[in-house]
């Protein structure tokens, strides 16, 4: 297909009286407005432990989930992180549960990238 054809395609309308509109198809509803607040992630450390480990990150109020993970102080020099989990356990938080073979001490961090929710209208 041509430029001119994928215009013509985009617009709606085959021209041929046979397509949804026998010109140019108008344009549909409005849909809600896009969030008017940014992006947040959330941070939530939490005390690192010898074998398995399991923390999350909650959203506040007002926001929903959208991703997540962890970052920890383990890699390199053999002290490798078996990551079991990391998933949205509510429409609010991202859980994680991970193994420490290494038994090395210290925080991990959980994070939560959180959007405000748009109310329907």
């Amino acid at each position: 297909m041509g430029v001119g054809s994928t215009a013509h395609a985009a617009a709606g309308g085959d021209g041929d009286g046979k397509g949804p509109c026998p010109h140019a198809c108008p344009p549909g509803r409005p849909g809600p407005p896009g969030p008017t607040q940014p992006t947040q992630i959330v941070r939530t450390p939490h005390m690192l432990t010898p074998g398995l480990n399991t923390g999350s990150a909650t959203c506040p109020a007002g926001t929903v989930i959208t991703g997540g993970g962890l970052v920890t102080p383990l890699g390199g020099n053999n002290l490798t992180v078996q990551v079991y989990e990391s998933f949205p356990s509510a429409e609010n938080a991202w859980t994680v549960s991970f193994n420490n073979p290494a038994g090395t001490t210290g925080t991990y961090t959980v994070y939560a990238v959180c959007i405000p929710v748009t109310p329907a209208t």
